[in-house]
């Protein structure tokens, strides 16, 4: 574990939303000296419960049911926001020059477009990035020299939608070079329920990935990075329990805790708010790539029927529609 440390000026902490998840966040935020002095959510009830949770705590959070009030007047360095339709949320953080620590699950494209044209310095976490073999892969990622493939496999209870929206997100970030085409196609067993999305994805430079999305009970991740004389294998479930690890022709197994892995996550965000947060092409590209996620995985025409694929081009391309942020989409 890191030892506790702040960063920069960044000692006092908003939250905008508060979720079952915040207690654990808040607490690897506290070991690195960041203390809550305010929380705002549009909920009574939920406010009435980050008060049962901070009962006999050190320090006393203002709490307002109005969250842009709470960021106008300027409390906290940094905002861990944590809550649905939030642009005017960040557009008034980012008034006042406040770090943003967004939840990706929370974050729709709106948003983000409102973090990368306002934000001075933000950094969206996912679901996903809190997943034992996720993190390790994303670690081993930054030894891997000419990354050529990436497989991701995610069997999760949330809506596949969103696994297919982080694991777009989490390959974008792990190739580190710009995407030139995309093609998800969507399969559900009737018109109002999607079972998996299959995505394709190739990056300019020639590396590719292979992402797949199942709405299952329980979680599991298989993660595999191939690069120049390299193989990199990651399998494990849940956000614990046991991780194992291949590298080459080395195999590790780890145990890991959830409270393991949100410090590990916590301290990477934190490190990357440091070094002036999430590059703004990368945020926009995200939205974009969300956004056309989302608006074109129509409901399959007929149970047992897949839904039409669609693809995303860097430019250019024929029949396009208007275009979507920084991508067109073309569909197939």
């Amino acid at each position: 574990m890191q030892a506790p440390y702040s960063l920069g000026g960044l000692s006092t902490l908003a939250i905008c939303g508060w979720t079952e998840r915040t207690p654990d966040l808040l607490r690897a935020l506290e070991a690195r000296g960041v203390l809550p002095v305010a929380i705002g959510d549009r909920s009574a009830t939920a406010l009435a419960a980050a008060a049962t949770a901070l009962r006999g705590h050190p320090a006393t959070p203002a709490r307002y049911q109005h969250p842009r009030e709470m960021l106008r007047r300027g409390r906290g360095d940094a905002v861990l926001l944590d809550m649905t339709d939030a642009a005017a949320e960040v557009a008034a953080a980012a008034q006042r020059g406040t770090l943003i620590l967004a939840t990706g699950d929370a974050i729709e494209p709106d948003t983000l477009d409102m973090l990368a044209r306002c934000a001075s310095s933000a950094t969206v976490l996912r679901p996903l990035f809190w997943l034992a073999p996720v993190v390790a892969i994303v670690d081993a990622a930054h030894n891997l020299d000419r990354l050529r493939q990436i497989h991701l496999t995610v069997e999760d209870d949330r809506p596949a939608l969103d696994i297919a929206g982080d694991l777009l997100t989490l390959a974008s970030r792990i190739a580190g070079v710009p995407v030139e085409k995309v093609t998800a196609t969507a399969y559900g067993p009737d018109r109002g329920e999607t079972a998996s999305i299959v995505t394709e994805v190739a990056f300019v430079g020639g590396a590719s990935a292979l992402l797949a999305a199942r709405n299952v009970i329980g979680t599991r991740v298989e993660a595999e990075l191939v690069a120049r004389g390299v193989t990199v294998r990651a399998i494990g479930d849940s956000h614990g329990g046991s991780l194992t690890l291949t590298t080459g022709g080395r195999t590790e197994v780890t145990r890991l805790t959830a409270g393991d892995l949100t410090d590990l996550v916590i301290g990477d965000a934190i490190d990357e708010l440091a070094s002036g947060g999430v590059d703004t092409d990368v945020l926009f590209t995200e939205a974009s790539l969300l956004r056309a996620l989302q608006t074109s995985l129509g409901a399959p025409s007929a149970p047992g029927v897949r839904r039409p694929q669609w693809t995303v081009l860097a430019g250019g391309g024929q029949h396009t529609t208007p275009r979507r942020g920084h991508l067109h989409l073309v569909g197939v």
